[in-house]
């Protein structure tokens, strides 16, 4: 049996262990590791990583994670506060890369980690083109190669001829809901045609016989155009074949030679009619509203002193994009003209899936402009010319066309972007992503072969 002393020192070595050891039970329990770099208890933070596609492997500083997943989402925990390496790989796919900052009691989330496919072009099309344009449904391109006008269907890569095409045509522009073509021919003169019904066809003058300097689509609307002759401002009725005078620009007296020239292009909404004009003291966007007694134009916005202003309205956002081709000048106006959202030095742009965000590029830069934060962001800059940029649809990746290379680009600018490079090829001039984003159709030449081509990103 232990002497009373005995018991006594036991008794101390147990009170001494508890008072030593329950402090870090109930530290470690709330959260607190001890960290033998800066030889100090802090509270750790976690990683939660989604990862696309959902089997591929995830790792943090070189160490395969194996924990379970929840929706997708594996969650790395007890994490000092610190830098870590996060990669991700799948067999066939690009790999992903990233270092992340994990601060104190914080949860870090990666939500789009995404994979793409390590994929070969497929030559769809070994005819030389031209130019390409996607249609608003997302399902169609047309192309001119060098003498046809043809329709490639982007779901079934079939393609359907519409009629020969010849030297200096032009694609203007898809009707709203993709049912009509707009082509400017080599006489310089604006025709209709049906894709669905490849022998139909409507030279616009056999509407009204005059000379069109620009034709527009109504923005939800598949049969009324309008259009623009001389100073003459109209509209055109696809299923009467009838036209409507608008407006006509009463002649202005006293103005030099060079003043009340118009524009290239023109606006038309609700009577509300937007076009620019070259006066006394340099071109200005202009306003006539069509519902006054008077109709007399309302100076809007000073432009530039040699202005080429193109009017891109968005159908859901209720905004308007205003181009400006000769100064590369971007502005993006609300619907009413009275507010001016942002002005960027830009030749391009292209909306995100849901509105909401602007893609706008220059030669040597690519920007975004989020209408819900107002933020407007320098994405990335580069020594060689952009031709062409465009956001991957329902992801925060972009696809971008530089020095004939195509790459895509991550938007999350935590760390370093990952960026990836598709294809090198000897030229590639125009780029179309399809609605899904599982392809990008691009043209130009891999090798010997030439003409329209597809690449698999995404399964």
């Amino acid at each position: 049996m232990l002497s009373q002393n005995w018991r006594r020192v036991i008794f101390l070595i147990f009170l001494v262990l508890f008072l030593v050891t329950a402090p870090a039970l109930v530290l470690y329990t709330a959260g607190y590791r001890y960290n033998f770099k800066k030889n100090s208890m802090e509270r750790v933070g976690a990683i939660s990583v989604q990862a696309r596609p959902a089997s591929a492997e995830i790792y943090l500083d070189g160490q395969l994670q194996t924990g379970s997943r929840q929706n997708n989402t594996l969650r790395i925990n007890n994490l000092l506060p610190g830098r870590y390496q996060l990669a991700i790989k799948e067999a066939g796919y690009h790999p992903w890369q990233k270092n992340l900052e994990v601060s104190s009691s914080a949860n870090t989330f990666v939500n789009q980690a995404v994979l793409f496919l390590e994929s070969a072009p497929v030559n769809l099309s070994a005819a030389p083109i031209s130019q390409i344009l996607k249609s608003p449904d997302g399902k169609n391109i047309a192309a001119l190669t060098n003498n046809q006008l043809e329709i490639f269907n982007l779901t079934n890569e079939q393609s359907a001829k519409l009629a020969p095409a010849g030297n200096n045509w032009q694609l203007v522009s898809w009707s709203p809901e993709s049912n009509y073509l707009l082509v400017k021919n080599t006489a310089g003169q604006f025709v209709l045609y049906q894709p669905a019904t490849p022998a139909w066809q409507l030279p616009l003058k056999s509407i009204l016989p005059l000379n069109w300097d620009r034709v527009a689509w109504a923005e939800t609307n598949d049969y009324l155009l309008y259009a623009k002759a001389g100073d003459g401002f109209y509209q055109l009725n696809l299923l009467t074949k009838e036209s409507q005078l608008l407006y006509r620009l009463p002649a202005q007296a006293g103005l030099p030679a060079t003043a009340g020239k118009l524009g290239p292009d023109f606006f038309y909404r609700q009577k509300q009619l937007y076009y620019t004009e070259l006066a006394a003291d340099g071109w200005w966007l202009k306003k006539i509203n069509l519902n006054a007694e008077q109709t007399t134009p309302e100076q809007i916005l000073k432009l530039g002193s040699n202005s080429s202003l193109f009017f891109y309205p968005h159908p859901e956002n209720n905004t308007i994009v205003l181009l400006d081709q000769n100064r590369n000048q971007l502005y993006l106006v609300d619907q009413s003209f009275s507010q001016n959202l942002l002005t960027a030095n830009a030749k391009q742009f292209s909306w995100s899936a849901d509105g909401q965000k602007l893609l706008y590029y220059n030669d040597w830069e690519v920007g975004q402009y989020n209408l819900a934060t107002k933020n407007n962001e320098l994405i990335t800059r580069y020594g060689q010319v952009i031709a062409a940029a465009e956001f991957l649809p329902n992801l925060d990746y972009l696809c971008l066309l530089i020095d004939n290379s195509l790459k895509i680009i991550e938007l999350d600018n935590r760390g370093e972007r990952n960026v990836i490079e598709l294809i090198n090829a000897d030229k590639i001039s125009n780029l179309v992503i399809e609605p899904k984003g599982q392809n990008i159709f691009f043209t130009g030449q891999l090798g010997e072969k030439t003409g329209l081509f597809k690449v698999n990103i995404q399964k």
